[in-house]
């Protein structure tokens, strides 16, 4: 296996690839190398446009590319075409490392940069990048030579005289005919002379395209858009990026049509997908979110509750500001554990002016001032019941012991309850002094003797009515 890319250009079938090229492409290749990619850049993606197989043109174009897409697009080309080189592989994985952290590539510094070279030239001939048998063709040359001119004189005075030919200068000189090519002479000459309009450069009309794609991505026309991503990869097959473009797109569009139709799994399918991959792209969150809350209240409204609670879990994750969603979750827990009718005791809490209040019948027996959630997490008004009682339970969110817990009612993944004041890792009391202000993160805090009192006094049941 050839360990360099000179090496494997030496191969009879690729002395062909870059022999000959006209000069200002010389002179591009070489201010490339010099820091000033940006010209070579274009010039190679109109040329490898053109002939697919100019293996020399895709590494070239892997060297000056800043795309790290582009750059692992054309070296996977180059291994297709044959160039299973250390050099190709080492280039992919660098490309590949700067798409994964999201990193532009830095043109003519990849690892197999340093295996190019320019081709030089040599008074008016050029040497070609890989050696080429010589032979004696100068008369032949010479001849051709003197019958092109003779005829490209002629036509050029019959074109110029009907305003065909511009006398403006061209952008940049066409590439020369290959051997094999069935390119007329006349017809390159002419072109070099000054074509009125130079052909249209196909690596600027996939650019073209890609723009008026993410327009109308913004507006939400995606069959436009993906019609738009076509043409881009029709005109630039070797280029990843449009094609990882036009994945995501389909994947969005599809999730959204059977997200519109009301096929909450169907919908679900193909947004979560997406979301693996890309997370962030446009609002698939927002939209994945609301199909599984549709889905759970189907669920819930034909009596499958464990199901529509997995699916409200799932939404709360991807919406957790929703209180429709936290409204879902109570609802099932009062399902499940209903108020028992005729209780003798019973708890009721006022936000309003934060006082705690435990009943026996219609008896008042105790009377304690509480402190529920601040603004940032308040306490949610309603009807619940205790769920379970814990001596000293441990909140791994804030990391922090709670005397005395009484289980109320679920927030989402999280369980607010009635607890004594809250104590750090370091012992420090939590709130201290603050008892009577809205403070807590959604329990509702006693002192540390209250909280005893209601914890001893209260039953796994005891309804609690938080108003």
């Amino acid at each position: 296996m050839p360990s360099t890319v000179l090496e494997w250009m030496r191969r009879p079938a690729r002395r062909r690839d870059f022999a000959q090229v006209p000069e200002d492409w010389l002179a591009v290749l070489r201010r490339a190398q010099e820091g000033d990619p940006s010209p070579a850049r274009q010039m190679l993606a109109e040329y490898i446009s053109r002939h697919p197989d100019a293996v020399l043109g895709w590494f070239w174009l892997a060297c000056v590319s800043d795309n790290p897409w582009e750059v692992l697009s054309a070296l996977r080309k180059v291994e297709e075409l044959g160039g299973d080189l250390p050099a190709v592989r080492q280039g992919m994985t660098w490309a590949q490392e700067r798409i994964a952290r999201g990193e532009r590539a830095v043109p003519m510094q990849a690892p197999f940069v340093p295996a190019l070279r320019v081709p030089r030239a040599n008074g008016r001939r050029y040497r070609p990048v890989v050696p080429v048998p010589s032979s004696p063709r100068w008369p032949l040359v010479v001849g051709l030579i003197a019958i092109v001119l003779v005829v490209a004189l002629g036509f050029g005075w019959v074109l110029a005289g009907n305003g065909v030919l511009s006398a403006e200068a061209p952008a940049s000189f066409p590439d020369a005919p290959s051997a094999g090519k069935e390119v007329p002479v006349l017809r390159w000459l002419a072109a070099g002379a000054g074509a009125s309009r130079p052909a249209e450069n196909p690596f600027s009309l996939a650019e073209e395209h890609a723009h008026r794609a993410e327009a109308l991505l913004q507006r939400g026309d995606f069959r436009q858009a993906l019609s738009e991503l076509d043409a881009a990869i029709a005109l630039r097959p070797y280029d990843m990026q449009f094609q990882e473009a036009h994945a995501l797109a389909a994947q969005y569009w599809t999730g959204l049509q059977r997200y519109h139709a009301g096929d909450w799994p169907g919908a679900v399918q193909s947004l979560e997908t997406l979301w693996h991959t890309a997370s962030g792209y446009r609002e698939v969150g927002r939209f994945l979110g609301q199909a599984y809350f549709e889905w759970g209240m189907a669920e819930q409204h034909a009596g499958r509750l464990d199901e529509a609670e997995r699916l409200y879990q799932r939404a709360m994750q991807l919406l957790p500001e929703s209180v429709d969603i936290e409204d879902k979750l109570l609802e099932i827990h009062r399902i499940r554990n209903p108020i028992p009718t005729g209780w003798d005791k019973k708890i009721v809490v006022d936000i309003a002016s934060q006082r705690f209040y435990a009943y026996e019948g219609e008896r008042l027996v105790y009377e304690f001032v509480c402190s529920t959630g601040g603004a940032s997490s308040p306490t949610v008004p309603g009807e619940y019941q205790v769920l379970d009682k814990i001596p000293v339970a441990y909140s791994s969110a804030w990391h922090l012991e709670m005397p005395y817990w009484l289980g109320i009612y679920w927030s989402g993944t999280l369980e607010n309850g009635i607890h004594a004041l809250p104590i750090l890792s370091n012992g420090q009391v939590l709130w201290e002094g603050y008892l009577g202000q809205p403070v807590s993160f959604g329990c509702i805090i006693l002192s540390t003797e209250a909280a005893k009192t209601i914890y001893d006094w209260a039953e796994i049941g005891t309804p609690v009515i938080i108003r």
